[in-house]
C-alpha cells in the first residue's frame, strides 16, 4: 500500500488533494454505484453513434494519408515489398 505522498508524487499530485479524494471516496463510496451507467442506447441510436464513428475515423485516415509522412512510410514499404512491382505498386496511398 501506497502512502499519500508516493500517490501524489507517482501522478504530479499534492499529497493534500489526494487526501482530500480519499476522504471523498470514504463518504460517498456507498451511493457511487447505486444509479444507472448512463442512458440505454436503443438499437438505431447505437447504429447512428457507430457510423458516426466510422466516419470520423474514415476523414482521419484520409487526412492521415495526405501527410509527407505517411506518403514517406508508404514509398518506403513499397521498395522493401519488391522494387515497386506486382499488387502491392498497383495500389493508391
Amino acid at each position: 500500500m501506497k502512502t499519500l505522498n508516493e500517490i501524489g508524487q507517482q501522478y504530479s499530485v499534492h499529497p493534500v488533494v489526494v487526501g482530500q479524494w480519499k476522504k471523498e471516496l470514504v463518504e460517498r463510496a456507498a451511493t457511487l454505484f447505486e444509479g444507472k451507467r448512463g442512458p440505454k442506447l436503443t438499437p438505431q441510436a447505437d447504429e447512428e453513434r457507430l457510423y458516426a464513428e466510422i466516419g470520423r475515423l474514415k476523414r482521419e485516415l484520409d487526412w492521415l494519408k495526405k501527410s509527407p509522412d505517411y506518403q514517406r512510410r508508404a514509398t518506403n514499404e513499397l521498395n522493401r515489398a519488391g522494387g515497386g512491382t506486382g499488387l502491392v505498386a498497383a495500389m493508391r496511398f
